[in-house]
């Protein structure tokens, strides 16, 4: 598996170092092809999808030199191209769709128990509720991956991507609120202190372990993860304390967790320029 991902990254790598010997108009076409096809092929092998890319580009680099275009060399409608190209690769097997569905469902669930954890003097144990998490959060991932798409090749204006995105976290948000709202009691129970900061905290210390050894940008997935812990552990102290002050028990955990993201966020936005 570590071996399959670098692959990826090599073929990433000469992918784009070749793409940015072409000329600006090549380069642009095959800026859009790329972000299509990989927005297009969420269940397809990733490896197939990104050699596919490199030999395009290894193809057509000759062909530029005698003058040629990417929309000759390729043809006028890249996005049919492409769409046949990805229906053609290889789908990752039913395993890998279930890894990915359970990576998915346990990010999910560990943010919604750090919410929880955060927000409330107990901790709420709901299994259905992480179950409806990671059913919407799959259909969520599926819908941005779509529009990123569509995006690149349909003539959409900026405000019909922005209205449909917004609409999408709309009815994502509506939905888990009434998941929240009506399954919650369903199976659910309460852990209460001590044993939720005891088990808060050895999930934090083993996805800070895990997160460690990842890249730059997973990494920085530590910092709102220690910030929403740091709040749960100061409500439960400003509770124990029973203090009322603003200070402790509204504006400090907020700005607290505000800090975080705005860090995460921006260091994000940083990794996507490169």
């Amino acid at each position: 598996m570590k071996q399959e991902k670098n692959n990826i990254q090599e073929l990433i790598k000469k992918t784009n170092d070749s793409v940015q010997n072409l000329k600006p108009e090549n380069k642009a076409y095959f800026y859009d092809l790329i972000v299509y096809m990989a927005s297009s092929s969420l269940f397809h092998d990733e490896g197939a999808i990104r050699e596919q890319l490199y030999q395009m580009v290894l193809d057509f680099s000759d062909a530029e030199k005698d003058g040629i275009t990417a929309q000759e060399f390729f043809g006028e409608n890249p996005q049919a191209m492409a769409d046949e190209l990805v229906k053609d690769s290889p789908r990752i097997s039913k395993r890998q769709v279930f890894e990915i569905s359970l990576m998915v469902g346990a990010i999910l669930v560990f943010f919604r128990l750090l919410s929880s954890f955060a927000s409330k003097s107990y901790l709420q144990i709901a299994p259905l509720v992480y179950l409806s998490d990671t059913v919407l959060g799959l259909v969520v991932v599926n819908v941005i991956f779509y529009l990123v798409a569509k995006d690149i090749y349909e003539d959409w204006k900026k405000w019909q991507l922005w209205l449909a995105s917004a609409l999408t976290i709309i009815l994502a948000v509506l939905l888990r609120y009434g998941a929240e709202t009506s399954l919650v009691g369903v199976g659910g129970f309460v852990i209460s202190w001590p044993w939720d900061v005891i088990l808060l905290g050895s999930l934090v210390s083993l996805i800070s372990i895990f997160l460690s050894k990842k890249e730059a940008l997973f990494r920085m997935m530590l910092i709102p993860i220690v910030a929403l812990f740091l709040v749960g552990l100061l409500k439960r102290w400003s509770d124990r304390m029973q203090i009322t002050d603003h200070l402790w028990t509204v504006a400090l955990p907020i700005g607290l967790i505000c800090l975080s993201l705005l860090i995460f966020y921006f260091y994000s936005w940083k990794q996507g320029r490169k």
